[in-house]
């Protein structure tokens, strides 16, 4: 029986860490296709914006060039950020899970261990695999946007907009004080599970997995190149004096939640 209670602390720990990494709201880049979805952390809704004349095809060409040096500048750094925490990340959960099968099969306290640090590290690479960083990867998908007429090139720059806009809004969500609670606060539950688990003398362990766990999730957000926010701060301030966009209408937001109730949890959608 007692081993049956510690492998359910352990499915409760799993299920509200899920609970916690996927509680942020995703932002659907309806304006790029069905294809080209993104789900980026969003914490605010965008503003509306005001209804202006389109520009110029002459300044829609000036602006698609600063948005492919934009995307160029970003993209060289935004890939080097995201593949070394995935390597961080997945290196992690084969050590864990390395440690798990060599272990042996009572929940013991290097199981507990183990098991705590491949769900964190699991989780985290699985996050980074459904959200990817949008300036990663910007810079090839708008240069295979079609641009031979003018309408063609009005609707490059639309999508080329949203795209810097959905870099900088990575950044910043992931950098609010909601994404540093969720994070941290999933690392502290897990060092209650295996404080409480391993019992007296599992503090050392919880203070280990608490402590690596929490440095590298706030290591992840403050590692982030700002690249792309002085990009589209660069953007706004030259072309649109400082308005959200002339072009790209007000994203859709779509907001998934899970949140506990009585003795319970309760999911849903918000759109």
């Amino acid at each position: 029986m007692v081993i049956i209670k510690k492998r359910r602390y352990l499915w409760v720990y799993i299920v509200l860490t899920a609970s916690i990494l996927s509680f942020q709201p995703r932002l659907f880049a309806d304006t790029l296709g069905s294809e080209d979805l993104e789900r980026v952390p969003h914490p605010v809704r965008a503003e509306p914006t005001e209804k202006i004349d389109a520009p110029s095809d002459q300044e829609v060409i000036q602006r698609i060039v600063f948005l492919e040096n934009s995307f160029n500048d970003t993209q060289t750094v935004a890939r080097l950020w995201a593949a070394s925490w995935m390597a961080v990340f997945s290196g992690l959960t084969i050590y864990n899970v390395l440690g798990i099968a060599n272990g042996s099969r009572k929940w013991d306290e290097d199981l507990t261990y183990f098991t705590v640090g491949a769900v964190k590290s699991g989780l985290a690479f699985g996050m980074m695999l459904i959200g990817p960083f949008p300036s990663a990867d910007a810079g090839a998908r708008f240069e295979k946007i079609p641009d031979a007429t003018a309408a063609q090139r009005l609707s490059k720059l639309r999508k080329g907009e949203r795209l810097l806009q959905q870099g900088s809004e990575k950044v910043l969500g992931d950098r609010t004080f909601f994404q540093h609670a969720l994070k941290i606060g999933a690392n502290l539950v897990g060092g209650a599970i295996i404080w409480g688990v391993e019992g007296r003398d599992g503090w050392k362990h919880a203070l280990v997995s608490t402590g690596v766990g929490t440095a590298l999730a706030v290591g992840s957000i403050w590692t982030m190149p700002m690249k792309p926010v002085k990009s589209y701060r660069r953007y706004r301030e030259k072309y649109l004096n400082n308005q959200m966009s002339t072009i790209a209408s007000p994203p859709r937001e779509i907001v998934f939640f899970v949140v506990p109730v009585g003795r319970g949890i309760t999911a849903g959608v918000l759109f």
